[in-house]
């Protein structure tokens, strides 16, 4: 299964582009906005340890919502 790399695409983008159980890479750095998980993908931090690799929300609420429909969804090696 391909990898889906992030910034390369948004997180919206990937995550409507994967297929179950696919894999989502984010680069290091900040990304910035919220991140809605509607389907079963691993979402994983490419940086060295999860402090290189951060979801900011701005605030806004919670930073990763996971529906029911993506249950068995992981997010790894993130902050």
């Amino acid at each position: 299964v391909e990898e889906i790399m992030v910034p390369d695409v948004t997180f919206a983008a990937a995550i409507a582009q994967a297929s179950a159980g696919q894999w989502i890479c984010v680069a290091p750095g900040t990304h910035l906005g919220l991140v809605v998980v509607d389907r079963p993908v691993v979402i994983v931090g490419a940086g060295d340890g999860p402090e290189a690799t951060i979801l900011d929300g701005e605030g806004a609420g919670s930073v990763v919502r996971v529906e029911a429909s993506a249950s068995g969804s992981e997010l790894r090696n993130l902050t």
